[in-house]
């Protein structure tokens, strides 16, 4: 295992996922996430990069992508206000706030986080468990009073990779409800939504535009879009992409883009990647300004939905809005980050024991009728 990133090469022979981290690492993450106050590398695990976040604590701010505490607390409290009134959430003030004292007593933000991608969602890490055994003794060694995080790990689209996880003994602390749909079963198109939103897909005025070449001179508009969406109406503890973001994502190739495109304006785009059986959703933004008549966002879903059935592939469309999902044939499943903190002094290992328990009776709010 080398942990420096891989020497020049020819730009033809460069893969989108080391153009993509070459830029992260290269630039730093704040150049393209502005509120991602973090260093990154890229070790090289047997001629694959594996992009590290290493977020040494003490800076306030970060996106919930690449800090524990944003994760667990604050954007915790937001969704706990979201849910049930500012009343429920103002009655929990009082623990909250020692919870959240506790946590930065202890530093539970020294953390280096493996396979972070500084989306909400990762791809799969794609590591065996010997791979992962040597890795987690370099980064103890060189990051000694830091824990060793995996994020986004769920057992459906990924059980290998859990497993060879929990063979070198992290533990899995519960993150947060993630929806899938297993477009191979048929059973999403038995669902009215998913038959009524494709109906309006195929009569859409609008054209889709799937050529990332074509999309890079709008990155300004789609960083607005997704400003407006991720932001302004839900949290700012999400990941503030700015327009450099995309001109360099639409150009890495990392991803498949969908924009829907009417008088030379992106009004909507929707981005996943691409693994083997596996699609996983980025992002999805539209122009909340616009009539919901022309179910835009409807739109975005559906066509996501329709090219993974044809592939007969997974897909993991992240978190939020469940009901919305789950009428369109998804299902609730059980998202962890995997934390390895066997070489750090008892006191924070017993706090991340608490990040688990606190996280976990968090996780009973969440609807269980449906969740795997």
């Amino acid at each position: 295992m080398s942990t420096e990133l891989i020497g020049p090469v020819q730009p033809e022979v460069i893969s989108p996922a080391t153009r993509y981290i070459t830029a992260l690492v290269t630039r730093g993450a704040s150049a393209y996430v502005e509120n991602a106050h973090v260093t990154m590398e890229a070790p090289e695990v047997d001629g694959r990069l594996t992009p590290l976040v290493i977020n040494d604590g003490p800076a306030r701010g970060n996106t919930n992508v690449c800090s524990a505490y944003a994760h667990y607390h604050d954007y915790a409290a937001h969704e706990f206000a979201r849910r049930f009134g500012k009343v429920a959430s103002a009655l929990l003030s009082a623990p909250r706030a020692l919870f959240g004292a506790y946590l930065r007593l202890i530093h539970v933000d020294r953390i280096v986080y493996v396979n972070n991608w500084l989306f909400a969602t990762n791809p799969r890490h794609g590591l065996t468990a010997d791979q992962i055994a040597e890795l987690t003794k370099h980064l103890t060694r060189r990051f000694p009073d830091s824990a060793i995080v995996f994020r986004s790990l769920n057992r459906m689209a990924d059980p290998a990779g859990l497993d060879a996880i929990l063979a070198n003994d992290y533990r899995l602390v519960p993150s947060r409800q993630i929806y899938l749909v297993d477009t191979a079963s048929g059973r999403h198109l038995e669902r009215g939504d998913f038959r009524n939103d494709f109906a309006m897909l195929r009569k859409t005025p609008y054209s889709i535009v799937a050529d990332a070449a074509e999309l890079a001179p709008h990155a300004a508009r789609i960083a607005e879009l997704y400003r407006d969406l991720y932001l302004r109406k839900h949290s700012r503890l999400n990941p503030h992409y700015n327009a450099e973001f995309f001109a360099m994502l639409f150009n890495s190739g990392l991803m498949n883009h969908r924009a829907f495109i009417r008088d030379g304006r992106v009004d909507a785009l929707t981005s996943y990647i691409v693994e083997d059986g596996l699609m996983t959703a980025v992002l999805t933004c539209y122009d909340l300004d616009l009539p919901r008549k022309l179910a835009l966002y409807r739109m975005a879903f559906v066509l996501m939905i329709a090219e993974a059935g044809e592939r007969r592939m997974l897909l993991n469309l992240s978190a939020g809005v469940g009901e919305f999902k789950m009428l369109r044939g998804a299902i609730a499943v059980q998202e962890y980050d995997a934390v390895y903190d066997r070489h750090l002094p008892r006191s924070r290992r017993i706090a991340w024991s608490a990040v688990s328990a606190v996280a976990g009776l968090g996780q009973r709010f969440s609807p269980r009728s449906q969740l795997r």
